[in-house]
């Protein structure tokens, strides 16, 4: 989870805050994503499935500019 939130981090004065209630989100998500494969527990395939589908959301949800730029600057984790 910890390499998730770090691209959230990396520059305090300008960076995107992350909340407990973003967390508890993905972790809920994460369990859902493993329940609908038939998967006991999560794994790290199920997580990274769920922040590809949050981030693609908040992206697209943006104005155009911003959609760009934010699509360039998550672009690692959106080609997954």
């Amino acid at each position: 989870l910890l390499r998730f939130m770090l691209p959230f981090e990396e520059n305090l004065s300008g960076g995107v805050p992350i909340a407990v209630c973003h967390i508890e989100s993905i972790t809920r998500m994460s369990e859902a994503h493993a329940k609908m494969c038939l998967c006991e527990h999560v794994c790290v395939d199920n997580m990274d499935i769920i922040v590809t589908i949050m981030l693609h959301s908040f992206i697209t949800a943006q104005k155009v500019s911003v959609h760009r730029s934010l699509q360039r600057s998550f672009a690692k984790f959106l080609s997954s």
